[in-house]
């Protein structure tokens, strides 16, 4: 299954991590296209794991139901 989460704090990695160890794979979506964290995090968790702000915004809007089942929103 495709999950989107947006935002890049410790509880989205966790759980985005642990998405990926299931065999998911995971779009990580942020207030900007080049944020650290997330191009951090998918460095580490490979090929199911993606980031950026354009590509997740297009999906949530024209595709959401068709490329991503699940979407997480995690906010402080």
């Amino acid at each position: 299954m495709k999950y989107g989460v947006l935002g890049t704090g410790d509880v989205v990695h966790t759980i985005a991590g642990k998405l990926i160890e299931l065999g998911h794979e995971v779009m990580m979506g942020s207030r900007t296209a080049t944020n650290e964290k997330a191009i951090k995090w998918v460095e580490v968790h490979g090929a199911k794991a993606k980031c950026g702000l354009s590509q997740i915004q297009q999906h949530l809007v024209k595709e959401s139901l068709i490329v991503y089942k699940v979407f997480i929103l995690l906010k402080p």
